[in-house]
């Protein structure tokens, strides 16, 4: 008799005022504050984090990565992803619909393959952070009148920021693995 495989899920995003961006910031000692993240899934959004401080390991695709602080990490919607480790880290973490998404910053993040987390340089980290902590205090006015339209620009801000340091730090098509460059021209084919 034949194995039942089990499927991955889905994970949506959890937008009560369907602005179609999500930001937080939390501190987690260890990995059983966040045990849902342990297990293997995937998302219907984008999704990136800032790792401010402490460690934490992550698989993504069945490749395991350990960030440490500064590090920022994008994760494509339906990449397979699990936390695997985190020690007394403090991580900013936003999410950001495709609807929701600068359809230039899409095309730059669809491009960005195989993903890896970045390490900061002191500037870039600052600024980053900094946005993000911006952005944290706009979700929380939910009383303007321009609520959505200003979380959802400083949102693409945030990632517009993220994404010029991961073009910064990509490597050239001349640099790339057989099989990255195999990847990136089938990706390139099923969009044309």
């Amino acid at each position: 008799m034949r194995e039942q495989t089990k499927s991955i899920p889905v994970k949506t995003m959890d937008d009560a005022l369907n602005t179609g961006f999500v930001i937080g910031k939390m501190t987690f000692k260890d990995l059983n504050a966040f045990k849902e993240a342990a297990a293997a899934h995937r998302d219907d959004y984008h999704l990136f984090f800032l790792l401010e401080k402490g460690t934490l390991s992550i698989e993504i695709d069945f490749h395991t990565y350990t960030l440490k602080p500064a590090a920022a990490l994008y994760i494509h919607p339906n990449q397979v992803h699990r936390m695997l480790h985190i020690n007394q880290a403090t991580v900013s973490f936003w999410a950001i619909n495709t609807e929701t998404l600068n359809r230039e910053y899409l095309t730059l993040l669809e491009a960005i393959n195989p993903v890896r987390p970045v390490s900061l340089t002191r500037e870039a980290f600052s600024i980053i952070a900094e946005t993000a902590s911006l952005c944290l205090k706009l979700s929380e006015r939910k009383h303007e009148k321009l609520y959505q339209s200003v979380l959802k620009d400083s949102g693409n801000a945030l990632v517009a920021l993220v994404t010029s340091q991961y073009l910064a730090q990509t490597q050239s098509p001349d640099s790339l693995s057989r099989f990255e460059s195999i990847t990136k021209a089938f990706k390139s084919r099923l969009e044309a």
